[in-house]
């Protein structure tokens, strides 16, 4: 939790832990959802912590079941546990700051129960001055979870205004500082307008699978991180409903469904990492800027691939560096065209 190196927030929270039942090593649970997840960093970093790298994709039938400790079991050796100590800095830090939420799991994973989930949103909820964004390749389950949020009620559903109310007796280690405002946060209208909702894809297949339930869910803000780009994204996915293809926006023949506001693209780091080809991010900051929508390029990966011929152009020029930053990170090394690192305006926002 803290500072985060990653190019698109300020910093990160991680209330979602997993423990080692046998040692007690506390680290964080995930699982490998689709191809985008092959070389999960996250996965990797947990043996330093003496905890087992994530397991495939598991079946969850069910809600998950929290016991009389307070934890989720997912298997015979660990265990989940919701870490309440890790709102404090985010509830008790005064100046605007961007928090991505849950970089080492996904918040909407089948193995996280509500309660837990309606901690962290009224986290959010209780700190305008700050942006939290989250992102899943669980776009069913996010979708669902924040429709019946919008549903419960006309202003916030019962289980977060609650929450408020009963914050000693909901998360004992939490004191809420003065500059807080239960009531005014209680009369904030649902969907928050500082939470920013987005999903990964990693090709075009998954955005197909994945854009259309975001554009479903109620959000302020969607977008959509292309990282690690595996392959060319040509359109915002397939719409399910009208059977067309929406643009980067998420444009199509429906008009009740909400907009994406902005795009990430990256390249894949680390061991083992998967080409990327600076040509697919080309094509997709494209058709970001033809949509109106914004563009952001974090790094183009240790494995980035220039298009035939433009590496030696590149050469040629004066003042030319290779790619030799580590996961491609520096932007001064690329292409001029992709050196693009855009947020939502709020010209678009109010259009949206």
């Amino acid at each position: 939790m803290g500072k985060t190196s990653i190019e698109w927030c300020d910093r990160s929270v991680n209330p979602i832990r997993a423990r080692h039942k046998k040692t007690g090593a506390v680290g964080h649970y995930c699982e490998l959802f689709s191809s985008g997840c092959a070389h999960c960093y996250a996965s990797r970093f947990q043996p330093r912590r003496a905890m087992p790298m994530f397991p495939g994709k598991k079946n969850h039938p069910t809600l998950p079941t929290v016991d009389r400790n307070g934890c989720v079991q997912v298997n015979d050796d660990i265990e989940l546990f919701l870490d309440e100590s890790k709102f404090q800095e985010v509830l008790r830090r005064k100046e605007p700051t961007m928090w991505f939420w849950c970089t080492m799991t996904d918040m909407f994973g089948a193995w996280v129960p509500h309660l837990w989930i309606d901690k962290c949103v009224a986290v959010m909820g209780l700190t305008p001055q700050h942006t939290h964004q989250v992102l899943t390749k669980r776009a069913d389950l996010m979708h669902r979870y924040f429709t019946e949020l919008r549903d419960d009620g006309s202003v916030l559903s019962g289980r977060i205004a609650d929450m408020y109310y009963k914050w000693p007796r909901y998360c004992p280690q939490i004191r809420l500082p003065r500059s807080v405002s239960i009531d005014r946060a209680f009369a904030t209208l649902m969907p928050f307008a500082n939470v920013w909702l987005g999903v990964s894809a990693e090709n075009q297949e998954q955005a197909d699978a994945r854009i259309w339930q975001l554009r479903k869910t109620p959000a302020a803000v969607r977008f959509v991180s292309a990282e690690p780009l595996l392959g060319p994204i040509f359109n915002g996915g397939h719409c399910r409903d009208c059977g067309a293809h929406a643009d980067m926006a998420g444009r199509c023949q429906c008009v009740n469904k909400g907009q994406i506001h902005q795009w990430i693209f990256g390249g894949e780091s680390g061991p083992g990492s998967r080409s990327c080809y600076i040509d697919d991010i080309r094509r997709g900051v494209q058709n970001c800027h033809s949509a109106g929508v914004a563009a952001f390029v974090k790094q183009v990966g240790d494995n980035a691939w220039l298009p035939e011929g433009e590496l030696e152009q590149m050469r040629s020029q004066s003042g030319y560096r290779p790619l030799r930053a580590p996961k491609g990170k520096d932007p001064t090394e690329w292409p001029a065209d992709i050196r693009v690192r855009e947020y939502p305006t709020t010209e678009a926002l109010s259009n949206a």
